[in-house]
């Protein structure tokens, strides 16, 4: 297992709305960091920012929490323009980022390293959806590691197969589909992309299907007759 880096794309619009975007973000960061995500190796933190006015009290605020990050700004260019700036910084340490969304927070003990192991092990995936899915998707249901963790959906191309909730991306997923759009809306960034996957030929994206039970290995009674 290898070292990955945390990207976190922001923005806090200036006025009324800059506190109560700055509280979910402190939320969801909180939620990774201090109480459910797990990660078998070390972790980074990348903050790519799109121009918000109180950028230096959120890095105040982040310093608290660990020295393991670092920043990115550029002034209003939009979520794919921090994302490309992101992402640039995180290969630095590895090709593997995990993409949190600064307003999804965790609600319960996640263990993300079956899912880097399935980027590892699997060249021909390039993206691991860890959000929730989008209606109407379809795909096939394989298990991708000996964990029982590792099963997931590998999604077929139509509808919104990509999305910009939380994920794990491989570089060779940017390598094959290209940088993000820049200087427009968060949902035309996302549609835009999703485009471009779903009409070209890359890596697969797999729609991770994380469960609460563990198999305990012991006897095993699966082909014992009842006399």
């Amino acid at each position: 297992m290898i070292p990955i880096t945390q990207l976190i794309t922001t923005y806090f619009p200036a006025g009324e709305d800059e506190q109560k975007r700055t509280d979910a973000f402190k939320v969801a960061f909180g939620s990774w960091h201090d109480n459910y995500l797990r990660y078998a190796r070390d972790m980074y933190y990348h903050i790519a920012d799109d121009g918000s006015k109180c950028f230096e009290n959120i890095k105040e605020w982040v310093s608290y929490w660990t020295d393991h990050v670092t920043y990115t700004q550029q002034h209003r260019q939009g979520v794919g323009a921090s994302l490309n700036a992101g992402l640039s910084k995180a290969f630095e340490t590895s090709p593997i980022v995990l993409y949190a969304v600064d307003d999804w927070e965790l609600t319960q003990y996640f263990d993300i390293t079956p899912w880097v192991k399935l980027l590892l092990d699997n060249e021909d995936v390039g993206m691991v959806r860890l959000g929730p899915p989008h209606p109407h998707l379809t795909g096939r249901i394989e298990c991708f590691t000996e964990d029982w963790q590792g099963w997931g959906l590998r999604l077929d191309k139509h509808g919104y197969a990509f999305a910009q909730r939380p994920f794990l991306l491989h570089k060779r997923f940017i390598d094959a589909y290209g940088p993000f759009p820049e200087n427009c809306s968060a949902m035309d960034c996302e549609y835009l992309y999703n485009d471009r996957v779903c009409n070209n030929k890359g890596p697969d994206i797999v729609l991770a299907l994380p469960h609460p039970w563990n198999h305990i290995y012991g006897i095993d009674l699966s082909n014992v007759r009842p006399e």
